[in-house]
């Protein structure tokens, strides 16, 4: 009837009452919302992260996390674990501490992948090392004095290593799994190397690798402990006596061209 306002729109509800429709600017806002949490939901989704790796807002994110990476990577060595922060870290790629997290979730996670990132660079560099000279695989057990020899110029990532493995023996921390299967993968491969020894006959044969690989992996660990608590403590040096002592020709060589530990002037 003319003079009379029109009815408000109505729907059913469920019970049978009749309700008013939702007001279109806030069903096209709640639909916005939605939207945006699919499309978060499916970018989180493997298979879209590989697909999207070759577009361009992807590809600029994995390169801002690999500078943070290399950045903090830097920082962590001279600062240590306990004095990087995450403040600091953040200020030196141009981010804030939310901005620099969203990229790991965590400082836990932040500092396990500069972990990663670490285990990687040293990774690549056997790689290396071994493609350029196959015939030499078994050089990484002799490489070993020298490897923690240069780990005294990064003392914090030293830190860092010891305190993370220390803190992720909980399951529950988030790089509990890494450190699991990193310890897995660096018994197996003292292993191989010292098949190889064995198969060159610079190893007795009935020495158990695996089992050597294991002791050769606590070690390692345990000098770099050490080293922490006191600084002139000489990795190196009694890395290499133990190899000496296990019967390796190149370290037993050393050890005689070298003061023994067993002099009391070299004691630590």
């Amino acid at each position: 009837m003319a003079g009379m306002a029109a009815p408000a729109p109505v729907r059913a509800s469920q019970g049978g009452r009749i309700a008013p429709l939702m007001p279109r600017r806030r069903a096209e806002n709640r639909l916005s919302v939605c939207v945006e949490k699919l499309s978060a939901f499916c970018f989180r989704r493997k298979g879209y992260d590989h697909h999207m790796a070759g577009r361009g807002s992807y590809a600029k994110g994995v390169a801002k996390r690999e500078e943070i990476l290399k950045v903090a990577l830097e920082i962590v060595a001279q600062a240590g674990y306990r004095n990087a922060t995450v403040r600091q870290l953040a200020d030196a790629v141009g981010l804030s501490t939310t901005g620099l997290l969203h990229y790991f979730g965590s400082k836990e996670n932040l500092f396990t992948e500069i972990v990663r990132r670490r285990d990687k660079i040293d990774i690549d560099a056997a790689d290396d090392a071994a493609a350029r000279a196959p015939d030499r695989h078994g050089e990484l057990i002799h490489d070993l004095p020298d490897r923690v020899r240069r780990s005294a110029d990064v003392p914090g990532q030293v830190e860092l290593y010891a305190r993370l493995a220390a803190e992720a023996i909980d399951r529950h921390h988030p790089s509990h799994v890494y450190f699991e299967n990193r310890y897995a993968w660096v018994r197996s491969r003292f292993a191989a190397s010292l098949r190889t020894e064995q198969e060159a006959g610079r190893l007795p044969v009935d020495v158990d690798a695996d089992r050597l690989a294991g002791i050769l992996l606590a070690i390692v660990d345990g000098v770099q402990l050490q080293w922490l608590y006191d600084p002139s403590f000489d990795m190196a040096e009694h890395l290499r006596y133990a190899l000496a002592l296990i019967g390796f020709g190149d370290a037993a060589d050393g050890m005689c061209e070298n003061a023994s530990l067993d002099d009391p002037a070299r004691r630590p």
